[in-house]
């Protein structure tokens, strides 16, 4: 629900957003499949590892549709396992599992920037796709930048972790890329939608633009903006 009011503060309501994230994408679907797939693969070989990591990634999906819970990001994740075995399987190699998430990551900070590029940065448009505010609102003059701020974060934050990864893959480090997947995925996943939140909001206030309600609204200057939401 759209809304203007001061009535909630920073740390409850960033701290409500990052436990709905988490809830929605299942941290396991993403961690365990190469957890098994490294765990089996110096005893057994790359096919019983591409084996085991498909099946973990199989049962975290009947675990959550057992539970009641969405399937959506357990089905994202057994996709991404099956593709990266694919991957393991043609080139014989554990770190090969890894590199779809590396060139998933080199294709997204790329996007990243082609949308900053064309004035239409794609954390406005993740926001509109979550929030459903209008998308004219977020191409408003007084508005747009704060999301090309934070989409510059989200070049940093992608590009950098893709550059770490690719090193590793180079290296042939196959742990030390699952650890590059655990840290830099839900830890480091969250402290960006903190830093995204908290820089967003802060360059939405000092832009000063309408809120959601006064855009719509037509409201003239000078406006209260919007207190609530990214």
């Amino acid at each position: 629900m759209v809304t203007t009011s001061k009535e909630h503060g920073f740390i409850p309501e960033i701290l409500g957003e990052i436990r709905e994230t988490m809830g929605r994408a299942g941290v396991a679907g993403g961690i365990l499949p190469p957890v098994a797939f490294l765990t089996i693969h110096p005893l057994a070989g790359v096919v019983p590892a591409v084996t085991a990591s498909l099946i973990v990634a199989g049962v975290v999906i009947g675990f959550r549709a057992a539970r009641g819970s969405s399937i959506r990001f357990a089905v994202s994740g057994a996709v991404g396992a099956v593709i990266a075995a694919l991957f393991a399987l043609r080139q014989g190699s554990s770190e090969a599992y890894f590199l779809p998430g590396i060139l998933s990551g080199a294709a997204t900070t790329v996007a990243l920037l082609v949308s900053i590029l064309v004035r239409r940065p794609l954390v406005a448009v993740t926001s509109w796709i979550t929030r459903g505010w209008p998308a004219a609102w977020y191409w408003h003059g007084a508005v747009r930048p704060a999301y090309s701020l934070a989409t510059w974060l989200w070049v940093g934050f992608f590009g950098g972790r893709t550059l770490w990864q690719w090193q590793l893959y180079r290296d042939a480090d196959a742990a030390g890329l699952l650890v590059a997947r655990v840290l830099g995925g839900w830890p480091a996943t969250v402290a960006l939608l903190v830093v995204t939140y908290a820089i967003g909001r802060w360059r939405l206030r000092a832009l000063a633009g309408p809120s959601v309600d006064e855009f719509l609204s037509r409201a003239p200057a000078p406006w209260v903006g919007q207190q609530r939401g990214f």
